[in-house]
């Protein structure tokens, strides 16, 4: 196996890097089809045709439709496919009274007025409902639920944070660009994140946090 700047190779061929929810030592799978792998997982482990795998095709199924949308209905097809995703985990990972999977157990609420300005905060809260899909999940990843107001949320995930970064006066940085591999690392009985962090990402907000190594 090889390594470049943004990418592993095995084989000659790229492959993605993908690590399991609950951190432990070498949970790192190389697949060059992240698809192909779990229908593999699911077959060797006893779950074929199980309702867990049925709702990771449907997940699939969703994946697939975004070769042939639009731009614009790209979030329903991917909030669809994560939907179904996380049915498959709570199912594979459940192990009391079986979750409630006829609501999603969240809801927006949007107040009144609401502000327009292209600077202003993003309206409304996103707040549980009736327990769901949502809490499940979270149960599942041995997270506890929370209201988050929707400003927040976009801030922050890393894949709408730079998007809301730019559209804000003054906005801090609140994810850091990492360059090259990531690994997880024992040292003296306690497993550490350890990635390169490229240079132009350093900055005060996040540097206090990180090893002086890193900075040089």
């Amino acid at each position: 196996m090889s390594t470049s700047s943004d990418h592993f190779e095995h084989t000659g061929r790229p492959v993605d890097l993908q690590l399991g929810s609950r951190p432990a030592l070498d949970v790192a799978v190389l697949a060059a089809d992240v698809w192909a792998f779990f229908e593999h997982w699911f077959l060797a482990n006893g779950h074929h045709n199980s309702d867990s795998h049925e709702y990771w095709r449907q997940a699939q199924r969703f994946a697939a439709n975004l070769a042939g949308e639009s731009y614009e209905a790209h979030p329903l097809h991917l909030y669809y496919m994560i939907l179904n995703a996380s049915k498959a985990l709570i199912v594979l990972r459940q192990s009391g009274p079986s979750a409630n999977f006829r609501v999603h157990g969240l809801s927006y609420r949007l107040p009144m007025p609401v502000a327009t300005g292209p600077s202003d905060p993003l309206p409304g809260r996103l707040a549980q409902e009736t327990p769901g899909v949502f809490q499940a999940l979270c149960s599942a990843m041995g997270d506890t639920a929370a209201d988050v107001d929707l400003e927040e949320l976009v801030a922050s995930i890393p894949w709408t944070h730079r998007a809301w970064q730019t559209s804000r006066t003054g906005a801090k940085e609140r994810c850091v660009t990492l360059h090259g591999p990531v690994r997880l690392k024992p040292t003296a009985g306690t497993l550490y994140f350890e990635a390169e962090v490229a240079k132009h990402a350093v900055s005060a907000l996040s540097s206090a946090a990180l090893p002086s190594r890193l900075l040089g």
